[in-house]
């Protein structure tokens, strides 16, 4: 029997103590069937105490390896943009909205550093002249993240303000502003920076730049603290009056206890365990013994190191003072100059904040500026979370958010730190958040934008009549495309429509089934215009297809059923944006048609006698007084004198339910009143009306009946114009006699 133990013996937690306190109590117990001293395993005292307070291991267990992980999964500072508009043209305004969450200060005591990169600001050392005036605000050849967070703090600060109209030869405001690490509102907090690791969730603490340490392991092999296990011989545990004696050998099996140190002198070092290389932390091997280490830093310990992301002018330290240790907080002429701010006002922009506080972005949560196609902009914000730092103060870390998030930690290291007595392993990174800003760059176009255009479309009148005679007096069918959430409204949206045609709702092709693309034909046919271009958010097409056209390679009349097909009208709607990034979508309607070869046929009426009163009648026969039949002019539009008395017919043949309109009002036509024509009691296949109007005036007729067949509503119009009597001289034989122009 054996008892495993750390070599350094340690007490970690009630439940520990607990279980420590059970073995000793069972080590004196008499050997009784085995002859030695009875020592009870982990498992049955863990048993034991689940039993005695309900406890379940499990649960325990659970716990804990949530416990062990909580650490890293904090929530530190994020921010959101949004832009305002989601697309800007080229010099156009556009304002870009943070939103931050998880920092513990209000956000008017945020510090927000602002950038923007142009097109052609890329980071270059040694630029040309012509990159150096459009890139290079500080003047010193290169182009570095400092030009362009200089860019997007002049426009804050100056607001729109005038240099021309500056004497910078005095400064007569006081406009100097002192920064505190963490927000505005820290007062005398102590000043400790962290940047988190977003793979690991762990959160290193920002050190010094001259904090370098290294550990010499073989290659493959990591740097870390391991503590090993004994055993102890329970054959040779002897209680007596006098003592007790024990002897123990190494397991070799050993546990990760943490992350060694280093000092100046290049001695690592351990709070817990021994230094030791090993190929695997999380493993149980012991590995080999750590050599040696190097550290560059003077002091034993790297040195928390807070730093400021704000712009700055050259030779000038914004918001941080200007001698030793940040004294002399100024904000001399030459700031103002370099900056572009009023010397005669301390808050040029009129925000309620000193200049020198709007440069280092105080409470800044929005920037707008003219944009330019190509322009990026990314903000840092610097606050203070609600996160606890280990050490022994009232300090909480202080971080910064990113657009993206995206800050690789480099230089991870450790130090350990006397805390309340203790020497505690402090996480840390040498690092730059500078050299993170490029990577957090957002295209204006990226914000806040759905990534399809929301496309409804509807079509009227709800159930149109294709007219398949030759009077080409079928309706006009409207189609109208309108996007929900186009950046640019519809004037500057594209469109591209397509008809299809089908005899079934479902545009089906199978079995009996027919559905074709039909948009080219209806244009070869002169029924549909133009169908892609801008802002064309309005279809029309006429319905004046005949039986023998072809449409999709099939007759009209293929595409029928009972006299009822189908019509479905696709709006594709795109919008491209600067950036090449392109938005589309779509969407249709199906409407059902009915196609009728039926007209109506106009007459000069014939007065009757009937007994002592005057009535109407058609001619008989009906085709010696049909009018406006012989020209397709005349039939579109047919041409009446005044005072006449037109007749109205339709072959009545698989109709019911008649109603007759003149240009929208109800045209009546009773048989005793009107004409023995006309409908006993109801409106029938025959109408009458007078030409009362003008020379120059039009009547429009209107038909609507019942299809029997399909229950479906048929409608057809006739159009009259209203001309001045002429006179036309005609040969009948032209071969001998022919008219003569003078």
């Amino acid at each position: 029997m054996r008892i495993l133990f750390r070599k350094k013996n340690k007490i970690v937690g009630s439940a520990f103590l607990a279980l420590q306190l059970l073995v000793s109590s069972a080590l004196p117990a008499s050997a009784g069937l085995f002859g030695g001293p009875k020592i009870p395993t982990a498992a049955s005292v863990l048993s034991a105490v689940e039993q005695r307070y309900h406890l379940d291991v499990g649960s325990i267990q659970n716990q804990g390896e949530m416990l062990n992980v909580a650490d890293g999964k904090k929530p530190t500072p994020e921010v959101t943009l949004f832009f305002s508009p989601s697309d800007p043209r080229p010099l156009e305004k556009v304002t870009a909205k943070a939103f931050p969450m998880y920092f513990s200060n209000n956000e008017t005591d945020l510090y927000y550093t602002w950038y923007v990169k142009h097109v052609g600001c890329d980071l270059k050392n040694n630029v040309n002249a012509a990159t150096q005036d459009l890139c290079d605000r500080d003047s010193d050849n290169d182009i570095t993240v400092e030009d362009w967070k200089i860019e997007a703090a002049r426009i804050l600060a100056q607001d729109g303000f005038d240099q021309a109209d500056a004497d910078y030869s005095q400064d007569s405001d006081n406009d100097a502003y002192h920064a505190r690490s963490g927000g505005d509102n820290k007062v005398n907090t102590p000043d400790h920076c962290f940047i988190n690791d977003s793979v690991s969730g762990k959160n290193y603490e920002l050190v010094s730049a001259g904090a370098t340490i290294s550990f010499t392991c073989p290659a493959g092999q990591t740097a870390v603290c391991m503590e090993g296990e004994g055993q102890v011989d329970a054959n040779t545990v002897d209680f007596t009056s006098s003592g007790s004696a024990f002897s123990f050998s190494d397991t070799g099996v050993c546990h990760l206890a943490g992350t060694p140190a280093c000092s100046a002198g290049g001695v690592a070092s351990c709070n817990t365990g021994s230094p030791r290389c090993v190929t695997n932390p999380n493993g149980t091997d012991c590995g080999n013994a750590l050599a040696a280490c190097t550290n560059s830093n003077v002091v034993a310990a790297p040195q928390p190191f807070c730093q400021h992301l704000f712009p700055n002018a050259t030779g000038h330290k914004t918001a941080q003072g200007e001698g030793a240790n940040g004294a002399a907080f100024t904000f001399g002429a030459d700031e103002e100059e370099f900056w572009g701010t009023n010397p005669t006002d301390p808050d040029t922009a009129d925000n309620g904040n000193k200049d020198e506080a709007n440069i280092a972005g105080l409470g800044q949560s929005s920037f707008t500026w003219n944009y330019a196609s190509g322009d990026q902009v990314g903000v840092a914000i610097e606050g203070t979370t609600m996160i606890p730092t280990k050490y022994g103060d009232s300090s909480a870390m202080i971080m910064w958010a990113l657009a993206k998030n995206d800050c690789p930690v480099t230089g991870k290291g450790s130090f350990f730190k006397t805390v309340k007595g203790y020497s505690v392993a402090m996480d840390m990174a040498k690092m730059d958040i500078n050299d993170c800003l490029e990577r957090n760059l957002v295209d204006p176009t990226e914000g806040g934008q759905a990534k399809n255009l929301e496309v409804s479309v509807v079509a009227t009148p709800d159930n149109p009549t294709n007219d398949a005679t030759e009077d080409a007096a079928g309706d006009m069918v409207v189609a109208q495309a309108s996007v929900s959430n186009a950046s640019r409204g519809t004037n500057d949206t594209l469109f591209d429509w397509e008809v299809m045609i089908s005899n079934n709702a479902q545009f089906s092709n199978s079995g009996r089934n027919v559905t074709a693309v039909v948009t080219a034909d209806l244009q070869d046919l002169k029924l549909l215009g133009n169908t892609k271009g801008l802002a064309l958010g309005t279809l029309r097409l006429k319905m004046d297809m005949k039986s023998s056209d072809l449409l999709g390679g099939r007759l009209f009349r293929n595409y029928l059923t009972g006299g009822i097909g189908y019509l479905k009208f696709t709006a594709r709607a795109s919008e491209n944006f600067s950036s090449g990034i392109v938005r589309k979508g779509k969407s249709d309607v199906i409407m059902q048609f009915t196609s009728t070869d039926k007209k109506i046929s106009a007459y000069k009426a014939a007065a009757r006698l009937a007994g002592t009163e005057m009535r109407v009648g058609l001619p008989n026969p009906l085709a010696s007084g049909i009018i406006c039949n012989d020209r397709s002019l005349y039939r579109v539009a047919c041409r009446v004198t005044k005072n006449e008395i037109i007749g109205l017919r339709i072959d009545p043949a698989g109709l019911s339910s008649f109603r007759w309109t003149i240009n929208g009002a109800a045209l009546a036509c009773t048989k005793a009143g009107v004409s023995s024509d006309c409908g006993e009691t109801e409106q029938n296949h025959v109408n009458f009306f007078p030409v009362s109007g003008d020379v120059g005036d039009t009547y429009t007729v209107a038909l609507t009946a019942s299809d029997i067949l399909t229950g479906n509503t048929v409608t057809l119009t006739r159009s009259f114009h209203i001309v001045a009597p002429t006179m036309i001289i005609v040969s009948d034989d032209s071969a001998t006699a022919w008219p003569k122009y003078l």
